[in-house]
């Protein structure tokens, strides 16, 4: 038998289920927090300080151990609150070989676009690529291990567990832009002045948002809501930027000023994203309407 005060809790969390939104989303960070905080004092902070706070082990350490502790409280809700069998594979990730090519399909929109986007601004003068000898494999490496582990995180917990609950309380279209608006704010827990220095990007992460909810709606038949399309897109476009910005591979020529091409050299942060963001959001709908399966619903 468990502790009286373990059963308590288990039995009463089915209630969670219809509290409003900001009690249910707040209770599972909580829960979250609470799973990452043992972790956090028996090993993040000793290596933190023996270490240093920026060394790699320690940030390796503390990311592992906050994302185990999300995917778990992740699987916890799923089976206590919404009382479902197989957490993951409700909330989209759903092992199989479809999953796969759903996850190299949004891998390939994302190459392309991306392609497209940067193609074009030195097509036009506003950037070059300065190819440099270094540790490619490195920068390679650590870009695949950064967009998988971000990709996969946060596809599950944004646009799998968050989505299913705004959904609970909202239409299909608002809890998509509240959801997005949720994963934009989340963005922003950092100190005050890296806030203050990248709170532009505020749109152009809940405009991703959106295109990666739209992605989730242009799986293949059998497998709508697969959390595949959003995964390789989100994995992609997360590498690329990381392999770009450790190879200093991009160069704004300063034909335009930054706000056009992306503050800080952020496309998120310019125009220019915007404006490619809002094509791939556009094309995903166009693609999900027009192929030969029942319509549905873009948001």
């Amino acid at each position: 038998m468990g502790q009286p005060w373990v059963t308590a809790t288990i039995a009463r969390m089915p209630h969670l289920a219809t509290r409003p939104i900001p009690w249910r989303i707040g209770f599972f960070l909580l829960g979250a927090l609470a799973l990452w905080l043992p972790v956090a004092i028996v090993a993040v902070v000793p290596l933190g300080v023996t270490f240093g706070w920026d060394a790699v082990a320690t940030n390796v350490t503390a990311i592992a151990s906050l994302y185990t502790a999300i995917l778990t409280a992740i699987w916890i809700w799923g089976r206590g609150v919404r009382r479902l069998a197989m957490p993951l594979r409700s909330y989209g990730w759903q092992w199989g070989p479809a999953l796969v090519v759903e996850i190299a399909l949004g891998v390939a929109i994302a190459i392309a676009s991306m392609g497209a986007l940067f193609g074009l601004e030195a097509l036009l003068g506003w950037l070059t690529f300065d190819v440099k000898p270094g540790p490619w494999a490195f920068y390679w490496f650590n870009g695949l291990v950064v967009g998988a582990g971000v990709a996969f995180l946060e596809e599950i917990f944004f646009r799998g567990w968050c989505l299913a609950e705004f959904q609970m309380s909202f239409s299909r279209r608002r809890a998509a832009h509240y959801s997005s608006a949720f994963f934009a704010l989340l963005h922003f827990i950092k100190p005050p002045e890296f806030i203050l220095a990248t709170w532009p990007q505020f749109p152009g992460l809940w405009l991703l948002g959106l295109v990666l909810i739209q992605g989730r709606t242009s799986g293949f038949r059998p497998r709508r809501g697969s959390l595949g399309v959003p995964v390789g897109l989100h994995g992609a476009w997360v590498c690329a930027i990381t392999v770009a910005n450790s190879a200093d591979l991009i160069q704004y020529t300063g034909a335009v000023p930054a706000w056009v091409y992306g503050l800080q050299g952020n496309p998120l942060m310019g125009v220019a994203g915007l404006a490619f963001l809002g094509g791939v959001l556009g094309g995903l709908r166009w693609w999900g309407r027009n192929r030969p399966m029942p319509p549905q619903r873009g948001y």
